[in-house]
């Protein structure tokens, strides 16, 4: 680990430990999936919004569900998902 500073080598490990910590916390607590239902919600009012001419409301609903999913998924995957490395070299 290359750091400019003497305050970065505490600090690094430091926010890992409590990054992963936190996000324990909310899978504990099922938090990650609150805005999965908020986005459902959403799709499916507009879905009503769009009318006939664009399909059934269900399927408008289902197809804006499907495609915010798989970037919810990835996001949280990629970037809100704490990364274990650091901590565990140097946290314990």
């Amino acid at each position: 680990m290359v750091t400019n500073e003497l305050s970065d080598l505490l600090m690094m490990p430091l926010s890992s430990y409590i990054g992963g910590q936190v996000w324990d916390v909310i899978e504990q607590t099922k938090l990650f999936i609150l805005p999965f239902i908020l986005m459902m919600i959403a799709a499916v009012g507009q879905a009503k919004k769009q009318g006939v001419d664009e399909g059934t409301p269900a399927i408008q609903a289902y197809k804006h569900i499907e495609v915010a999913t798989i970037a919810m998924f990835f996001i949280i995957l990629f970037a809100c998902k704490a990364v274990r490395g650091i901590c565990q070299l140097s946290c314990g």
